[in-house]
C-alpha cells in the first residue's frame, strides 16, 4: 500500500450557473501537489506514435466528495522529448563528480579499457555511439589511411551488438596497438630504442678478447725470462703488474656489451678505475725510480727495491678502491635514457661529478708520469 501525504491550501472556488449567472464563492482547503509527489518513467521508445524516445513525467490529482474528504482520481502526465537530450556514455574523467545515478549511461562505452579512451561527443541526441575511442598514450591507431586516428562510437555499439547476437563482427579486432619498445607516442609499431649495430660491436669484442689471450704469452715471457739482463732492467714483476691492469682495462668491453644496467654500469666503473691505477700507477712508479736514481748528485747509492715500488703502487689501489666504495655506497650509478643523431632512445650509464672528479685524477696521474720521463 502507498501512503501519499499532501499539503493543503486555502482557495475560492465559484461555481458557474449558466453563461451569464455565476454562483457564490465558496472557500475551501484545496491539495497542493508537489515536485516530490510525480513520477519520472524510464526513457521509452514511443513506437506507433511519434516513433520516438521519450520520458514521461506524471502527477496524481484527486476528486472531493460531497463529505469533504478527498480520493485519487487519475493521473496528469507531460511527455518529454528525448532527441534532444544527449547520452553520455563514458566515465567521468573529468572529475565532474557525476554520480552513476545522475548519469546511467556512465561507463556503457564499448571501448577498449587497456588501449582506448573514451571521448564525448556532444549535440547527437539520444542516441548510443555518441563517443569517440582515442587511442592511450603508449598505443596508436592502426588504420591511419581512413583519414582519422580514432574508431567511431556508432561502429563499435553495431559491432559490439553482433557480437553478442553470435553473429560475423570485428568488435575484437577495433583496438589500438601497442607502440614499440620506448615509445611514448607512435604512428606505428617501430621500436624508439637505439638499436646496436651487433656484427660491429663483435668484431671490437673479438678483437678485445684476442687482445687478452695475446696478454697470457707476454705474461709468461717475464716470467719465463725473468733473468735475462734487458728484462730483469725493465722489472718483470712491474710488468706483470702493467700487463694485469691492462687486463683489467680491455675487460671494459666485455662488461659494457649488453644492454646498461646498474651492475653493468657499476663493474665498468671498478675496471676502469682499478685497471687505470694499476697499469699507470705501475708505469709511473718505474718512472720515478728512475728519475731519483739519476737526479742523485752524491755519490751514495740510491736503492729502491721493487717491494718499495709496489707498496706504494698498494697505497695507489688503496685510494681508488676508497674512492669506488664511496662513490657505490652514496652514489651508485644509473641507467639514463639519452638520445641518438636520429632521436631514438638509448640507454646508457649515469655521468655525473663523481665521474669528473675520476677523470681529472686520471688526467693528472697522467701528466705526472710524462713529466717524470
Amino acid at each position: 500500500m502507498i501512503y501519499l501525504l499532501f499539503l493543503f491550501t486555502a482557495a475560492t472556488f465559484t461555481y458557474r450557473l449558466n453563461n451569464e449567472t455565476n454562483g457564490e464563492q465558496t472557500q475551501e482547503d484545496t491539495i497542493i501537489v508537489h515536485y516530490e509527489d510525480g513520477h519520472w518513467s524510464t526513457p521509452y521508445f514511443d513506437c506507433g506514435g511519434g516513433n520516438i524516445w521519450m520520458m514521461t513525467y506524471t502527477v496524481p490529482f484527486l476528486g472531493r466528495r460531497p463529505n469533504g474528504t478527498y480520493y485519487f482520481k487519475g493521473t496528469s502526465g507531460l511527455d518529454i522529448d528525448l532527441r534532444a537530450i544527449d547520452i553520455n556514455q563514458c566515465i567521468d574523467d573529468n572529475n565532474t563528480n557525476i554520480s552513476k545515478e545522475e548519469n546511467i549511461f556512465s561507463d556503457t562505452d564499448k571501448c577498449d579499457r587497456a588501449s582506448q579512451t573514451c571521448v564525448f561527443i556532444e549535440n547527437l541526441g539520444f542516441r548510443r555511439g555518441s563517443y569517440q575511442c582515442v587511442c592511450k598514450k603508449g598505443f596508436y591507431f592502426p588504420q591511419p589511411n581512413n583519414g582519422e586516428n580514432y574508431y567511431n562510437g556508432t561502429i563499435l555499439e553495431e559491432q559490439h551488438d553482433l557480437k553478442i547476437a553470435g553473429r560475423e563482427n570485428i568488435y575484437d579486432q577495433l583496438i589500438c596497438k601497442r607502440c614499440g619498445e620506448g615509445c611514448s607516442e607512435c604512428t606505428d609499431d617501430r621500436s624508439c630504442i637505439f638499436t646496436f649495430n651487433w656484427a660491429l660491436r663483435i668484431t671490437f669484442l673479438v678483437i678485445q678478447c684476442l687482445t687478452i689471450v695475446a696478454m697470457i704469452p707476454l705474461f709468461i715471457f717475464t716470467f719465463q725470462f725473468r733473468d735475462v739482463k734487458v728484462v730483469k732492467a725493465a722489472s718483470p714483476v712491474l710488468l706483470r703488474i702493467i700487463l694485469i691492469g691492462a687486463v683489467f682495462l680491455y675487460c671494459l668491453a666485455l662488461v659494457g656489451y649488453g644492454v646498461p644496467t646498474v651492475m653493468r654500469c657499476t663493474l665498468m666503473q671498478w675496471f676502469k678505475e682499478v685497471g687505470f691505477s694499476t697499469l699507470y700507477g705501475a708505469l709511473l712508479l718505474k718512472t720515478w725510480r728512475i728519475s731519483v736514481v739519476f737526479r742523485v748528485r752524491s755519490a751514495a747509492r740510491v736503492r729502491i727495491t721493487d717491494m718499495d715500488l709496489i707498496k706504494r703502487l698498494g697505497l695507489i689501489i688503496a685510494v681508488s678502491l676508497f674512492y669506488l666504495i664511496v662513490r657505490t655506497v652514496v652514489s651508485p650509478p644509473t641507467v639514463e635514457i639519452g638520445k641518438s643523431l636520429h632521436d631514438l632512445k638509448a640507454y646508457q650509464c649515469s655521468y655525473d661529478w663523481w665521474d669528473y672528479a675520476a677523470n681529472i685524477g686520471s688526467l693528472e696521474g697522467g701528466m705526472a708520469s710524462e713529466l717524470e720521463q
